[in-house]
Formats: C-alpha cells, sequence, structure tokens
C-alpha cells in the first residue's frame, strides 16, 4: 500500500508538470488571439498596460485607466474587451468593475486563457 501511494503522488506530480508545460503564458495567448482577429477580419487593438516602481519607490502606472483589458474588438457593430490570462489567471477589482460597466453599456467582455475562449463569441 506505500508503494501505491508513492506511485499515485508521483503520477500527480507527473501529470501537474505535463499540465504546466502545456499551460501557455500569457503573451502567447495574446499574440494567438490577435492572429485569429486577424483571420476573422476584427478590427482590434491592443491596450499596452502596466506598473513598476523605480529605485526611489515610486510607483508608475502605464494605463489610462485601471481594469481596461488587453484587447478590445469590434465585429458586426458589437464592441468587445478581451482581458486575457494564463490558466490560474484572475481578474483584480479594477478588472471586475471595468466589466461590469462595460457590460452595462452593452459591450461583451472576454477573459481567455485561449484562443478558443474568443472564437466562440467571435
Amino acid at each position: 500500500p506505500a508503494h501505491f501511494g508513492s506511485a499515485n503522488v508521483q503520477n500527480m506530480r507527473t501529470r501537474n508538470a505535463t499540465m504546466e508545460r502545456m499551460a501557455s503564458t500569457e503573451k502567447q495567448t495574446q499574440a494567438a488571439i490577435g492572429q485569429y482577429l486577424s483571420f476573422r477580419k476584427c478590427l482590434f487593438g491592443r491596450q499596452n498596460s502596466g506598473a513598476f516602481k523605480d529605485s526611489k519607490g515610486h510607483f508608475y502606472r502605464f494605463s489610462s485607466l485601471a481594469g481596461l483589458p488587453d484587447i478590445f474588438c469590434l465585429k458586426d457593430s458589437v464592441m468587445y474587451a478581451i482581458e486575457v490570462k494564463d490558466i490560474k489567471g484572475v481578474l483584480n477589482e479594477n478588472q471586475m468593475s471595468f466589466r461590469k460597466l462595460f457590460e452595462k453599456n452593452g459591450g461583451v467582455y472576454v477573459v481567455a486563457k485561449s484562443v478558443e475562449d474568443v472564437s466562440r463569441l467571435i
């Protein structure tokens, strides 16, 4: 029985390592979504955003509005906001607030962990 338990733990570790290798990064997923949207002849743009602290501890943000999605897309008179996340990613508070406001105003908000998440809607 102890050997059986050890084998199960090792199998779980191997399976988890394989899943981690298969999980794409946000950057790779974002690039693949861009290719898909181009193929579908969508009008879209990527929002560069981020933040950093300098050596003096000052905080700088790269975005006009906290919570903006990674990609905006217009297709067939529908406006989409696409927030790309890795397999474990979740929306932060600012992103949830933006989503609520965007959907309230008629937009479609997509949390995309893969191209398939986008292709189901666009």
